[in-house]
């Protein structure tokens, strides 16, 4: 995390490029325009967004708190829409290796029934859990599934989902026979805009 600008930021990120050698995800801080956190001007962090993502070897960037990554007030939230199309493909848990999994990420789509999340089992034949969350958070599967389903695909009706809000989806693929569940096949946190419900 690198809460800092200027020459506490840009040489940071170099040199823990060259001692780590590894894909960093680098986490920002959007909070740091608010005149009371740092009154950093606004443009300081789209800045250091572009810079990151002109070097090899970035993973990723993450904006510390989400809150203010999409408030209105700050002045990031459409740049920040503008610069990143596409929804973020969060990485599995660390330490679980899970090969088969390369490529694996849900399928979203708004449709006029809902939000329609698609996704890939292991093997067919197999009980798909489908938990949701709305704070933001990828759901750990300890609490109740939102939905079951032996289908690769479910819809989330619209009637369930706050406009404006982060809402954090995981899929769980279970064994019939056991029961027990076999491995997380993926989570990501989603972003329901205003205008993607369909009008109907």
């Amino acid at each position: 995390m690198m809460y800092s600008r200027g020459e506490r930021f840009y040489p940071f990120v170099k040199e823990w490029q060259k001692l780590l050698n590894v894909p960093l995800v680098v986490g920002l801080a959007p909070y740091m325009v608010l005149e009371r956190e740092g009154n950093w001007p606004k443009n300081e962090v789209m800045d250091q967004i572009n810079y990151l993502d002109s070097l090899s070897n970035i993973a990723g960037v993450a904006l510390f708190r989400a809150e203010h990554a999409i408030s209105h007030g700050i002045g990031l939230s459409t740049p920040l829409r503008e610069f990143w199309d596409k929804r973020a493909q969060l990485p599995l848990d660390r330490g679980v290796w899970m090969d088969w999994l390369d490529g694996q990420e849900l399928q979203i789509e708004g449709r006029p029934n809902g939000l329609h999340v698609a996704w890939h089992g292991s093997s067919k034949g197999q009980l798909f859990a489908l938990y949701l969350s709305h704070d933001g958070e990828v759901p750990n599967g300890v609490e109740a599934p939102f939905l079951v389903t032996t289908k690769e695909e479910a819809t989330i009706p619209w009637s369930v989902l706050k406009r404006g809000q982060l809402i954090g989806i995981k899929v769980s693929e279970y064994d019939l026979s056991t029961q027990l569940e076999v491995l997380p096949l993926t989570g990501g946190v989603y972003y329901y805009r205003e205008e993607e419900a369909p009008v109907q």
